[in-house]
């Protein structure tokens, strides 16, 4: 079973979702694992599908803390980002999502591979 600390995640049915998606990735990955080429060629879809429909959750989550926890903050964000992120603009795309999480240097050195794989 996985486990998300709640300080990690700011809305619970979308933690819940996020916890779902992980056990069935979980379980397509051991099924990759015992597969045949067939198989695993038909398994590579769905797998990145719920990859990236978390990777989506957490950056919507993460946007929607800084945007609206402005009591308990978001830790480890710099004031500038904070500022910048909470700045109104419409973020409904999966990439502007990406894009602003590279600019401000959230998951890792801007321009690092993790954003590059993720837009590709």
């Amino acid at each position: 079973m996985v486990r998300i600390s709640s300080e990690f995640i700011g809305d619970f049915k979308l933690g819940d979702n996020i916890v779902h998606n992980l056990e069935i990735l979980s379980l397509l990955y051991r099924q990759y694992n015992n597969a045949d080429q067939r198989r695993k060629r038909l398994l590579c879809k769905p797998i990145i599908v719920f990859l990236m429909s978390i990777v989506d959750a957490v950056l919507y989550d993460f946007h929607t803390r800084i945007r609206t926890y402005t009591r308990e903050g978001v830790r480890n964000v710099s004031a500038s980002s904070i500022e910048e992120i909470r700045q109104p603009k419409k973020l409904d795309k999966l990439e502007k999502y990406i894009r602003t999480a590279e600019n401000h240097a959230l998951f890792g050195a801007k321009g690092s591979a993790l954003y590059k794989e993720l837009v590709d």
